[in-house]
């Protein structure tokens, strides 16, 4: 027999107001007595400025959001009756196939508990546990609901790429002067140079790219906000994540620039378009996104590349992700973590970083409390065993490396022996670049360097695979992308020649290389004759010259609040601000909207995952603009990350690595001299 259901309200229930912003309540308890004998569900207003999004956030950042049944999520903003008329509660009877007899409202306002109640629902009043301020939301009329993320309109021009392509599908195709054929964002065929070209694609613009094509990279694991910072020169080696983070160079030289920066509108803009631009260009097309607060509320950015936590694309599920270590004397921890790992396809964790017992522990914590699942995805998992391995995979749970992070901080990564031969499936990510890789590019090269040293069985087909198909298989998206094949959406790279074998010719690639680079059917960054050729007469490109080869953007995107913003004048602005850190933060202080570095007064600030380890914020997320960066806290200057690899001072400091093996860097070098 079906459980009855219980609905919580929005406002007092499940958040309070503190000043303008809302906040969730802790509430997990309460949750937990009731999903022992009740299906839960919400049924609320959304408080002023949120949207479906930034409250799946809020859920999601307190533990919250798997507690609830996405059927179960209903908004009154978006129906035609309010939450005072009985006809909205018997609409939800009807739509659930309940009874009104099994169905329980618990809200703070009497009137809509009277309507429940005619409408021959339960209800209950919260006890003095519960606080927050009532704040009167209008109703609305349209018609939507929480959880049913739009698909992202399958538009975009008719095209024909001409060139090598490789599949990465099951069959390991490899098609010399093939055609790949896109239409309205999916790859409509693959052709042999012999197949005959379908009648729709007879007028067709056809790019001969002279180039290798491969599926578009994704990254799994970055903390993108932080890639204006240069590599850091690691001072000794650590044991484990919570060493590092409290060294006070690292504090100066990374954390308190970056808090600076993003907390303010001009260059929190700017930062996003730079390190979105840095990503673009190494052929990263996924990646986990980066959140912004706009009237003090937290949403995802919507940029050109795809994110990871929030797709807003039904076909492509969005993952959950929690950066801190799971507390085991805090159930709400605990319970908010098997939450996610049930309703989740994955769950971003950052697993055992570091390499003593105490990083191990945490795996026990999760080994302890049953909560290794499927949809687990341990980030870096370097202190992880091999029967720990096996214990993941067997519980079909999977992993992202990240090897130069690893060797840059603990001298150590994990043996790739270890990952294979436990069978656990694996991605590579390039973690940021203060302690890891620029881009997806020279994380390859890393892996393969590590993996002939380690004389580890891997190919070079299977270390492409970490960053195309396998990746999709880790987020569950390889139904859709991942490889090229008829029918999948076209997130598709190109590699500059087709000569020598197809997997070293990405691996070997730099970014100068990559001369075409294509989301969802849409060309995006590239050469720019093969860009005229693909979009429209108007399309307004930019162009700059990277690791000394002319490369256009196209930015523009429907969703994006940064139309507007060249890449140029966010290198700029960064570099201005990041040249007088302590001038930046005096000028902020003293006129409150940066107006020399671009302000527009709009209120927007980035979310930064590595800040608060600092906090006990349970979702490991906070604003930069909860920190106060002072004067004294940052140094006079420093340098912005360069866009591409081939940067001398970037070398110079990979040289120096202390912790790096004998001749990696030296190695790695000669790709980019």
């Amino acid at each position: 027999m079906p459980k009855p259901i219980f609905f919580l309200d929005i406002e007092q229930v499940l958040l309070h107001r503190e000043g303008m912003a809302w906040h969730p309540n802790d509430i997990a308890p309460l949750l937990s007595e009731l999903a022992q004998e009740h299906r839960l569900g919400i049924l609320g207003n959304l408080p002023p400025h949120h949207d479906p999004d930034s409250f799946r956030l809020l859920l999601r950042d307190a533990g919250l959001e798997g507690w609830f049944e996405p059927e179960l999520v209903v908004l009154a903003n978006y129906l035609p009756r309010p939450l005072t008329d009985p006809v909205l509660f018997r609409s939800v009877a009807a739509l659930t196939e309940t009874p009104p007899a099994d169905l329980t409202y618990l809200t703070a306002h009497p009137d809509r508990a009277n309507a429940a109640t005619t409408a021959g629902w339960q209800t209950q009043l919260p006890g003095g546990g519960v606080e927050g301020s009532l704040l009167g939301v209008e109703d609305g009329e349209v018609v939507g609901t929480l959880f049913a993320d739009e698909v992202d309109e399958d538009t975009g021009p008719t095209f024909v790429l001409k060139g090598r392509i490789v599949t990465l599908d099951e069959t390991d195709r490899v098609i010399d002067n093939g055609r790949l054929l896109i239409q309205r964002g999916k790859m409509a065929a693959i052709l042999t140079p012999t197949d005959p070209l379908p009648a729709a694609f007879a007028n067709a613009p056809v790019v001969d790219t002279q180039a290798t094509l491969f599926p578009g990279l994704m990254d799994l694991h970055n903390h993108l906000p932080y890639n204006i910072i240069s590599l850091w020169q690691v001072p000794k080696k650590y044991k484990n994540r919570n060493k590092w983070r409290t060294n006070p160079d690292y504090k100066k030289s990374v954390s308190a620039p970056v808090v600076a920066l993003a907390s303010q509108e001009a260059t929190a803009k700017a930062l996003v378009r730079y390190v979105e631009a840095k990503a673009l260009l190494a052929g990263m097309t996924t990646g986990q996104g980066m959140r912004m607060i706009v009237q003090g509320v937290t949403k995802h950015f919507v940029g050109l590349m795809r994110n990871v936590e929030d797709t807003r694309d039904r076909r492509l599920p969005s993952a959950t992700t929690r950066v801190p270590d799971l507390n085991p004397r805090r159930p709400s921890d605990l319970e908010g973590a098997r939450r996610n790992l049930d309703r989740s396809t994955a769950w971003f964790y950052h697993l055992a970083e570091g390499v003593d017992e105490e990083s191990r522990l945490h795996f026990k914590t999760l080994l302890d409390n049953n909560l290794l699942g499927k949809a687990l995805v341990g980030i870096h998992s370097l202190g992880l065993q091999r029967a720990d391995l096996d214990a993941v995979a067997a519980a079909g749970g999977k992993v992202v490396w990240s090897p130069l992070s690893n060797l840059l901080l603990y001298g150590k990564t994990i043996k790739l022996a270890d990952l294979l031969g436990s069978g656990v499936l694996f991605s590579l990510g390039c973690d940021w670049s203060p302690s890891g890789s620029k881009n997806p590019l020279l994380e390859l090269k890393v892996a393969r360097w590590v993996a002939q040293k380690q004389n580890a069985p891997i190919t070079s087909r299977q270390l492409v695979g970490l960053l195309t198909d396998k990746a999709a298989q880790v987020v569950g998206w390889q139904k859709h992308l991942g490889s090229l094949k008829p029918g999948m959406l076209a997130d598709i790279i190109a590699v500059n020649g087709t000569d020598g074998d197809p997997y070293d010719k990405l691996i070997d690639a730099r970014e100068r290389d990559i001369s075409l680079v294509i989301i969802h059917g849409m060309p995006r960054v590239g050469n720019e004759a093969t860009l005229r050729q693909l979009l429209p007469a108007t399309a307004v490109l930019e162009t700059l010259t990277i690791d000394s080869a002319p490369k256009s953007f196209f930015w523009q995107h429907p969703l994006s609040t940064l139309n507007d913003l060249p890449l140029k004048a966010a290198q700029q602005r960064l570099s201005d601000a990041m040249g007088d850190l302590k001038g930046f933060i005096r000028n902020g202080q003293t006129n409150g909207g940066l107006l020399d570095f671009g302000s527009s007064g709009d209120p927007f600030g980035l979310v930064l995952d590595m800040e608060s380890h600092d906090t006990d914020h349970p979702s490991g997320l906070l604003t930069a603009s909860l920190f106060d960066v002072s004067e004294e806290q940052v140094p006079d200057s420093v340098p912005l990350d360069t866009l591409e690899v081939a940067d001398p001072v970037f070398w110079a400091t990979m040289l120096a690595e202390q912790n790096l093996p004998a001749n990696l860097a030296a190695d790695l070098q000669q790709f980019y001299t």
